[in-house]
């Protein structure tokens, strides 16, 4: 039996993306585009995918919940931000849309009596007056120097009555 010959040169593969002379690649992005030459083509379609953001972010979802509404990751959600300019614009522009209306719905009720309507509304929109915490910073040293008359004024001015 006569034994196998080897080839006169060995057939080397080159590595995934590399032609045998050592240099990468180049492949188009899916739906033609601009040339690539790392990783997977995108799945981005510019005439789809920003009126998919939009209309998510009308609903009021979040990021989370928009990227499993598209269906990609989050981390490609934010790559698409980055790289998207007409993409991060129909996020935006949703989600303002939904603000205005939650905004408008508050205050028609706040106007029509809705109790809770109000105290939100002004909790939010004047937090230095209506929030149910004040801070107060409190000097020892300060309050050792001050009358009796003068803390009673500081107590009065912040709404404390005393017995």
């Amino acid at each position: 039996m006569a034994k196998p010959t080897k080839p006169d040169k060995p057939t080397a593969k080159a590595p995934y993306g590399y032609t045998k002379a050592g240099k990468q690649r180049k492949r188009p992005a899916r739906g033609g585009g601009e040339i690539k030459s790392e990783g997977r083509p995108t799945l981005y379609d510019s005439n789809y995918h920003p009126n998919q953001a939009y209309r998510s972010a009308l609903l009021g979802l979040k990021d989370p919940e928009i990227a499993v509404t598209i269906g990609i990751a989050e981390s490609t959600l934010n790559l698409w931000k980055n790289e998207h300019p007409e993409f991060i614009e129909s996020l935006k522009s949703g989600r303002e849309k939904a603000d205005e209306a939650v905004v408008a719905s508050l205050y028609k009720k706040a106007c029509d009596g809705d109790t809770v309507a109000c105290f939100f509304w002004l909790k939010n929109r004047h937090p230095d007056k209506w929030r149910d915490r004040r801070e107060m910073k409190l000097e020892i040293d300060d309050l050792r120097e001050k009358t009796d008359k003068e803390l009673d004024e500081e107590l009065a001015a912040i709404g404390y009555e005393g017995d």
